[in-house]
């Protein structure tokens, strides 16, 4: 089910816990992003994910339009216009697995920036590697 996102001005959204992402394992995660209840079309738009250990630090994990980690569209018919894709070699290469953050950064195609949302991090270890 995806987590809709309003704006307000920035989303929050904690991958720790039940949400938390899943070593070792190919996972994706689908949002809404959405302006005064309309979903907002960012088929135009390039973004980027970064995970970093504390605000001030190297990112652990970067995910974007780029390198398919992250997937941006229409949102047409109320369906997801944000998808994060975590790939298994990627999370099984992290060494820190709690107290992370994370954010979303979208350019639209005017080069207008837009932090989408931002939260905790957290992968949840695989004990069979």
């Amino acid at each position: 089910m995806p987590v809709a996102i309003e704006q307000s001005p920035l989303g929050i959204y904690n991958m720790t816990g039940f949400q938390a992402i899943p070593q070792d394992t190919n996972w994706t995660v689908t949002m809404i992003y959405m302006i005064n209840n309309v979903t907002v079309d960012l088929s135009a738009y390039t973004g980027v994910l970064q995970v970093k250990q504390t605000y001030d630090s190297p990112p652990l994990l970067t995910l974007n339009t780029s390198n398919g980690g992250l997937i941006l569209s229409s949102g047409a018919a109320a369906t997801p216009n944000v998808t994060i894709v975590f790939l298994a070699p990627l999370t099984l290469s992290m060494q820190i697995y709690t107290g992370m953050v994370y954010d979303i950064k979208l350019i639209g195609p005017g080069g207008l920036i837009t932090r989408f949302v931002t939260g905790q991090f957290e992968l949840q270890r695989a004990v069979a590697l």
